[in-house]
């Protein structure tokens, strides 16, 4: 029988030395080497991360210049801290509504529809207040409308109520002005205050004035605005001591160019309010809002509220 020319080779045992080696190792020697492999890893680790820095090559300053970039890194700090400061001093605590939130049972006699009839004594609402119906939407079975408060039939700037309703349960967070005039009785009309509100911006033009942007922007800016009746008051803004009856006037200016809300005083005529719309946000018109986060418990936040 003719003969392979390879050199046959034992393939049905390994090295016997090798075999030998592991099979005398005890279940604590292999354990004890494998945790010395891992010192020994972890060693190498931490020698990578304690090396020192290698010298950079380049020009080092001189005792002056140090001196100057040292003083520019503390006036930057100094900047920054005033900068919170001004901040936390501009969120007035007075701005901060306590927003309550309130639950219950869902029931055939009680719906995110009729929650304010069927529970008004829960809201803690007066006589001549009222939550009227502004929107509502259903999505796969969960319904979210928004109430606004009325007081005397008018409405009360920022007093409004999400109402949540699922297959269980309604939530409803929100709140709802306080210490409001009596009456809702005006002296100035809506033209008188409009009138005084365009005395303080002073515009050349408005927008309602150009016919070529007039058809471009909605209906709702092109058209002159014809004021509307509202309570405002410090629970709106902090720069109020008090609620007032006034007129609400959405003003846009193309010369020179301005976006404004314009609160008149519907009793003495003068301007006790003015908001900026061209500014996307306004330091002191922040609010201070407080809520539980999942890690680190109650916290404090700065929240602004558009309408």
């Amino acid at each position: 029988m003719a003969q392979s020319p390879f050199q046959s080779t034992n393939r049905g045992t390994a090295n016997p030395a090798i075999q030998t080696s592991v099979g005398n190792l005890t279940k604590e020697q292999v354990s004890k080497k494998t945790s010395d492999s891992n010192l020994s890893q972890n060693k190498d680790a931490n020698n990578l991360f304690n090396q020192k820095e290698e010298k950079i090559n380049g020009t080092e300053l001189s005792a002056e210049e140090s001196e100057s970039v040292l003083k520019q890194v503390q006036q930057s700090q100094n900047l920054f801290g005033q900068n919170v400061i001004n901040i936390l001093e501009k969120a007035n605590p007075q701005d901060s509504v306590t927003t309550k939130v309130k639950s219950f049972a869902k029931s055939s006699n009680l719906t995110a529809k009729n929650i304010f009839e069927v529970k008004k004594g829960e809201f803690d609402l007066a006589p001549s207040d009222k939550m009227k119906l502004k929107s509502i939407s259903d999505n796969h079975g969960r319904i979210l409308a928004t109430y606004q408060q009325l007081h005397n039939s008018v409405p009360v700037e920022g007093a409004v109520y999400k109402v949540r309703e699922n297959k269980t349960k309604i939530d409803a967070f929100g709140y709802s002005a306080k210490n409001l005039p009596a009456s809702n009785n005006f002296k100035i009309n809506a033209v008188t205050g409009l009138q005084n509100a365009l005395k303080t911006v002073n515009a050349k033009q408005y927008i309602w004035e150009s016919e070529k942007l007039g058809a471009i922007v909605g209906k709702n800016i092109s058209t002159k605005p014809q004021g509307e009746l509202v309570y405002v008051g410090p629970d709106f803004s902090s720069e109020l001591k008090e609620y007032h009856l006034a007129w609400k006037y959405d003003i846009y200016a193309i010369n020179p160019q301005s976006s404004q809300t314009i609160y008149v005083d519907a009793n003495s005529g003068k301007i006790i309010l003015t908001i900026n719309l061209s500014s996307d946000s306004n330091l002191s018109g922040q609010s201070l809002g407080t809520g539980k986060s999942r890690y680190a418990g109650d916290v404090t936040f700065n929240t602004k509220q558009y309408f």
